[in-house]
């Protein structure tokens, strides 16, 4: 499956889409973004395409990524908070990838992520998350990478407040949102499941259990997104669930709980690579961006 996503996934990266000096691939700026991420992420779980990895190292050029860090400095509300938080997932797998390679100039891309990370911590600022939000606006989405990033950077003094948002807006008040949701939504994201995922990646396993417990997941809930929507956006839906569904799975103390879980995630990703086979080669609503996704879930 990775090899088969490698390829569209540089095919489209390699791609003149728009103007920008960097990110120009993958039809709009944030798919560009998570492509770049795509490719290093393979080359390095992989132990290979090394080949590829270096022409998105190359690609990252030093005054590239200035003038993009400028153009987002610029406008302030371009890919907030979507863009932005993808942003600091590749900075992180820059600097992993070239650690591993023993590659110079491993901060190639810290100065902006810096940047962008201190954009999302003020525009946090000044807004309510919630587990509710959806799509690139999506809150839970936005703090796992942020808390991602600023975990990678020991950056104590801004993941403090962070941690604050998710434990006040994330574990505690009332919501009816479940799995079930993802059949009638036609959304990219499960915003159940990206919740899930923020609590499986930022808590302890008792907090994790507690969560499930408030929130138990019914055999209709484990039950792959299938059929579609007729929307593109809905593509997404599954890979974004296999990665929630994984994070619990992986945070969760009861084997029987967790055997459940891994196998719904195994059901998740046979659907979503049906899907895969159904609507690959159309560019404008699949190629360009649902094969990156399909590598978060199948890698994270």
């Amino acid at each position: 499956m990775l090899a088969t996503l490698d390829k569209i996934i540089a095919s489209s990266v390699a791609r003149k889409d728009t103007a920008h000096p960097v990110f120009h691939g993958c039809y709009d700026w944030h798919s560009a973004v998570h492509g770049h991420w795509a490719i290093l992420r393979l080359a390095r779980v992989t132990d290979g395409q090394s080949e590829r990895a270096q022409v998105i190292v190359d690609a990252l050029t030093p005054d590239g990524i200035k003038l993009e860090a400028e153009a987002l400095r610029k406008d302030s509300k371009f890919e907030m908070p979507y863009g932005r938080a993808w942003f600091l997932r590749l900075a992180i797998e820059y600097e992993l990838w070239a650690v591993a390679e023993d590659q110079p100039d491993v901060g190639r891309l810290r100065s902006m992520a810096d940047a962008l990370a201190a954009s999302l911590v003020e525009y946090y600022r000044d807004r309510v998350p919630s587990p509710e939000t959806r799509e690139y606006a999506n809150d839970a989405w936005a703090l796992v990478q942020l808390h991602e990033y600023l975990t990678h950077r020991q950056q104590r003094e801004l993941r403090v407040p962070v941690e604050t948002l998710i434990s006040t807006h994330f574990l505690r008040g009332g919501t009816t949102m479940s799995f079930t949701q993802d059949h009638k939504s036609p959304d990219f994201f499960s915003r159940f499941g990206n919740w899930a995922y923020l609590i499986a990646k930022t808590q302890e396993v008792a907090v994790v259990e507690d969560f499930l417990r408030q929130h138990p997941l019914a055999d209709d809930d484990l039950r792959p997104v299938d059929p579609l929507l007729r929307p593109a956006h809905h593509l997404g839906v599954n890979w974004s669930r296999v990665w929630a569904l994984r994070a619990l799975a992986r945070k969760c103390g009861d084997e029987n709980q967790r055997e459940r879980l891994d196998a719904a995630s195994r059901r998740h990703i046979e659907t979503a690579w049906k899907h895969h086979q159904a609507h690959v080669g159309n560019y404008d609503s699949y190629d360009h961006w649902v094969p990156q996704f399909a590598v978060y879930a199948l890698t994270e």
